[in-house]
């Protein structure tokens, strides 16, 4: 899949343009449909046709969007949904559409930007290999497999699930090229993939992988890197609640 389809469902046209122009600001390839009403959107939704539904939860002054999103979910168990509101009253309630996230308005740009590559690797088939440079030859590393990237002179270690991969390119660069929702720059010398963490240690000092290795987290960072995990824990969840589910 090359691109996203997306429906916007809005009935303030302000939030509607707003949220547009920040999936379109993005890095996830992506097109938009903006619908104000549930009306126009349900009578343009054919099973399959999106991949991302991004609804309002109040439709005029009720909240029709879960309605909505109960009614879509019912002739499309693949589309992932995810809510727009001023509210955090429906939050329970979206689980039982298998709600993929949760947006409070005003919506943050960082927080629809991990939503959105989050749906892109969902759709993303799978195995989907990146190449990396290594012995003079291109080899292809799933992101599953990579437990975390280490930098180590002017080369770069990929230690994977079964084995490494050493390559001269950049830590920054192959960063880059790994899913930003998982792939996290915690240390000037390490990436780590969140996928393969077991827990924070409490002083954020350093990532404890499933492998029993500790990874280190570089003191200025140590914030964000918090933030990170935690915003990461919260889109697992949703995810692997929502495969519970259907």
């Amino acid at each position: 899949m090359e691109r996203l389809n997306i429906a916007i469902c809005e009935d303030a046209p302000a939030d509607a343009i707003r949220l547009r122009d920040m999936v379109c600001a993005s890095s996830v390839p992506a097109d938009t449909y903006v619908y104000g009403s549930a009306d126009s959107l349900r009578a343009a939704f054919v099973p399959g046709m999106f991949q991302l539904l991004l609804l309002d939860i109040y439709l005029g002054e009720k909240p029709l969007g879960m309605e909505l999103a109960r009614e879509l979910r019912a002739s499309d168990s693949e589309v992932q949904i995810s809510f727009t509101t001023v509210s955090p009253d429906f939050a329970l309630e979206g689980y039982r559409v298998q709600a993929r996230d949760y947006l409070i308005k005003p919506v943050r740009a960082d927080d629809l930007n991990r939503l959105l590559t989050s749906v892109f690797e969902h759709f993303a088939p799978r195995g989907d290999a990146i190449e990396i440079t290594a012995d003079h030859r291109r080899v292809g590393v799933a992101p599953s497999q990579v437990r975390y990237i280490e930098a180590l002179g002017k080369r770069s270690i990929l230690h994977l699930t079964e084995g490494e991969i050493v390559t001269y390119a950049p830590l920054a660069l192959l960063a880059g090229l790994f899913p930003a929702l998982c792939f996290l720059h915690c240390h000037q010398s390490f990436v780590v993939n969140l996928r393969h963490v077991q827990h924070l240690t409490g002083d954020t000092a350093s990532f404890c992988m499933d492998d029993g290795c500790h990874i280190p987290i570089s003191r200025s960072r140590r914030s964000k890197v918090r933030a990170a995990w935690q915003d990461y824990l919260v889109h697992a969840t949703v995810y692997h609640r929502s495969e519970e589910l259907v």
